[in-house]
């Protein structure tokens, strides 16, 4: 739906998105094999991180209302190179 989404550069969103697979991935290959510290599958892992990342961009309610005129926040704070 067009507007459920706050405005985000799509490569952070992207970035976040990878960060958190790979970690997940990181600890259960080198570091936590016996998977001790999160014990889920990888399918499981994706659905929740794939939950958070959406959650994380989607517009609430109240930013999504017509007639609001509170800016969406951009997700940027700078160059950051």
């Amino acid at each position: 739906k067009d507007g459920a989404f706050r405005q985000v550069d799509p490569k952070i969103v992207v970035r976040s998105f990878l960060g958190m697979m790979t970690h997940h991935s990181l600890n259960n290959n080198l570091w936590d094999k016996p998977r001790r510290l999160l014990n889920i599958s990888n399918q499981e892992a994706a659905r929740e991180f794939t939950d958070i990342l959406l959650r994380g961009i989607q517009l609430s309610a109240d930013e999504n209302r017509p007639g609001n005129t509170t800016p969406r926040r951009s997700g940027r704070r700078g160059n950051g190179n």
